[in-house]
């Protein structure tokens, strides 16, 4: 039967529902007091299991859980970048979509390759020189001498919605260059296990 009066939710209770909302986030808990006539679908049930009748003045009070709801997911996200257009890759992974979600915020990218041109447009101010390591010439200067991983690192996490260049899936990430190949894109296990170590 309906609660005829609004519950009394205690400070341990409301921090339980605040929990479960936080570890099952396909349930929706509503609490407070609500006509029934814009809940037809929840009064329907409740009538069916013998509650009072459903009227226009009929207030229903919660707690009430909904069970499966899922919100709609937010709008595809797509940055001005001028190459955009041309990586069909983030197309396929669907990365409009994904960063309507996040764009990377606080992640940290390490990319065993042969280094990262730090200068480059896409890439300056993203790439983390004050701990990057370069194990082919063993210092910490990890600049790119080949190319491949600048690329690589842009694909990860170049400048987005910039104006310029191409897109990075990780648009607010930060690039840890590690250098493991040479300036013809060789290298050894040694220095690939160094760089992982």
């Amino acid at each position: 039967m309906f609660r005829t009066e609004p519950p009394k939710v205690s400070a341990i209770q409301t921090a339980a529902i605040l929990l479960l909302a936080m570890l099952a986030p396909g349930l929706v808990l509503l609490l407070g007091q609500v006509p029934a006539n814009s809940a037809v679908a929840w009064s329907e049930h409740w009538i069916s299991a013998g509650a009072e009748p459903v009227t226009e003045t009929t207030y229903l009070y919660l707690p009430l859980v909904m069970r499966a709801y899922r919100p709609p997911p937010p709008p595809p996200v797509y940055p001005n970048d001028p190459d955009y257009d041309y990586q069909w890759g983030l197309t396929k992974v669907r990365a409009p979509e994904a960063w309507a979600l996040s764009t990377g915020q606080g992640v940290l990218i390490a990319v065993l390759d042969t280094g990262t041109d730090y200068t480059h447009p896409d890439l300056s101010g993203k790439v983390r020189t004050d701990i990057d390591r370069d194990f082919v010439n063993n210092d910490n200067d990890a600049m790119d001498d080949h190319g491949h991983g600048t690329h690589v690192s842009g694909i990860a996490a170049a400048a987005t919605n910039n104006g310029i260049g191409v897109a990075g899936m990780g648009w607010d990430a930060s690039i840890l260059p590690v250098k493991v190949l040479d300036n013809s894109g060789s290298g050894d296990h040694s220095l690939l296990a160094a760089g992982i170590y």
